[in-house]
């Protein structure tokens, strides 16, 4: 396995962060294009841009060491925690969590039973 580096985090939070920008700026640009040309909404682009890029170092600066000192302080109680599988183990948990609450969006009204969510989250 890859060790965990602080460009491999910064990388990955990088891309995820472009990723969310890129579906804004196309949202935006749906509307913004009725009143203003490409060439005045570039510089806009080029701004957020670079503030989204130090939002992601300020970010994965702040996971990096949050993992490192996790690593640190499980190794000092003689705990041997792969770190690989500890993000395996979070990206599962926030996967699980983010399915759980777009069916709570989804069930607003709350016209399922409850015995019925149960049977779906357990199985």
């Amino acid at each position: 396995m890859e060790k965990i580096t602080f460009r491999n985090t910064f990388r990955f939070i990088l891309v995820i962060y472009f990723l969310y920008l890129i579906g804004d700026i196309f949202y935006r640009w749906d509307g913004a294009s009725y009143y203003m040309t490409l060439s005045e909404f570039v510089p806009s682009i080029a701004l957020i841009s670079l503030l989204w890029g130090l939002v992601a170092l300020f970010s994965a600066l702040i996971i990096y060491l949050v993992l490192k000192s996790c690593e640190y302080i499980c190794g000092r109680a003689g705990l041997n925690i792969n770190m690989n599988l500890l993000l395996i183990f979070i990206g599962v948990f926030i996967l699980i969590y983010s399915i759980a609450w777009s069916i709570n969006r989804i069930d607003r009204n709350h016209m399922m039973p409850w015995y019925v969510w149960r049977i779906i989250l357990v199985s």
